[in-house]
C-alpha cells in the first residue's frame, strides 16, 4: 500500500471512509479485484461495528458506574475518538496486509479465499461467536435488564 494513504489513518473513522472510497475508485478502475474488494469491506465493516459497540458499551458502564459524566455528550465524543482510532488501526494493518489479495484476479489464480483461509475463518468465526455472546451479556449486565 502507498506510504501516503497510510497517513489517513491519523483521522480517526474519516480515514478509513476515505481509504474505502479510494479503494472502491481503484476497483472501478480494475487495478484492484473488485470481489476481493467487496469481501474486505464487509470483513472491515463487521469488525468495526463491533469495536464501535464495544468502546461505546465500555464508556457507558464507565459513565454510569464509575465516573459520571453525561454520555450524550461527552460520552459520544470519547466514543467516536477512540473507536475511529481502533477502526483506522483494524482497517489500515488488515488492507496493508492483505494489499496482494487485493490486488491480485482471482480468475488468473486458481485459488479461493474460502480455501485458502478456510482454517482461519472458522477460527475467527468461533472468535466472533463468543464476543458477541460477551457483549450482550454485558450489555444485559450493563442496562440491569436482569
Amino acid at each position: 500500500m502507498n506510504k501516503k494513504i497510510k497517513y489517513l489513518s491519523i483521522i480517526p473513522l474519516y480515514g478509513t471512509c476515505i481509504l474505502f472510497v479510494y479503494l472502491f475508485i481503484l476497483s472501478l478502475k480494475d487495478k484492484i479485484s473488485k470481489k476481493n474488494f467487496f469481501k474486505s469491506f464487509i470483513l472491515c465493516a463487521i469488525v468495526s461495528a463491533i469495536c464501535w459497540y464495544m468502546v461505546m458499551m465500555i464508556v457507558y458502564i464507565v459513565s454510569e458506574k464509575i465516573i459520571h459524566f453525561d454520555f450524550n455528550t461527552v460520552g459520544l465524543i470519547l466514543t467516536m475518538i477512540i473507536g475511529g482510532y481502533i477502526i483506522n488501526v483494524f482497517t489500515f494493518k488488515y488492507v496493508d496486509a492483505k494489499w496482494n489479495y487485493l490486488s491480485y484476479s482471482s480468475e488468473d489464480e486458481g485459488k479461493s479465499f474460502l480455501g485458502v483461509n478456510k482454517k482461519k475463518i472458522i477460527l475467527i468465526g468461533f472468535f466472533l461467536a463468543v464476543v458477541i455472546t460477551i457483549l450482550a451479556v454485558a450489555t444485559i449486565i450493563a442496562l440491569e435488564l436482569i
